[in-house]
């Protein structure tokens, strides 16, 4: 609603001008979109072992985007043709804001 876009648009100081948001009509009588991405590690770990891949799980919503709860995830990269075998641990959590739908 506009009480939530003008609250989201006073928390970002770049948006100062004149945006607008398409807001949805009647969410409780509509289908809420929720997607599922996963993460598989950092580029620096590539290629991952096919057995041992430390997924992580975000939603990406209207809303926001992120995992709510957040983990220490260790990801290992695959120790073929004479690769170091590696492990990074991160922290993997939080959530953002999406500016909601642009109009």
């Amino acid at each position: 609603d506009e009480q939530q876009a003008d609250s989201f648009t006073a928390r970002n100081s770049n948006m100062s001008g004149d945006f607008s948001f398409i807001t949805p009509l009647n969410i409780s009588s509509r289908p809420y979109p929720i997607l599922g991405v996963t993460l598989v590690g950092p580029a620096s770990l590539s290629p991952f072992p096919l057995k041992e891949r430390g997924y992580t799980f975000l939603e990406a919503t209207p809303l926001y985007v992120g995992e709510m709860h957040a983990q220490n995830i260790t990801f290992r990269n695959d120790c073929v043709l004479g690769r170091k075998c590696r492990n990074q641990t991160v922290l993997i959590g939080g959530v953002v804001e999406t500016p909601r739908f642009w109009g």
